[in-house]
């Protein structure tokens, strides 16, 4: 949903929290996969200002 929302030329403010939603998932699955906090948090964060979603 956050997907199709950030793609959407709908609000503004709902596409950026889509945005952050869709980067905020990345950092979860990392820590799923048992990635250290602070590793899958620089990982997050590189993957936003990259714009990169796996």
């Amino acid at each position: 949903m956050a997907d199709q929302m950030w793609h959407s030329r709908g609000d503004p403010r709902l596409r950026v929290m889509a945005h952050a939603i869709r980067h905020e998932q990345q950092g979860e699955i990392a820590l799923m996969h048992r990635v250290r906090g602070t590793e899958a948090v620089a990982t997050a964060f590189r993957n936003m200002l990259a714009d990169n979603v796996n």
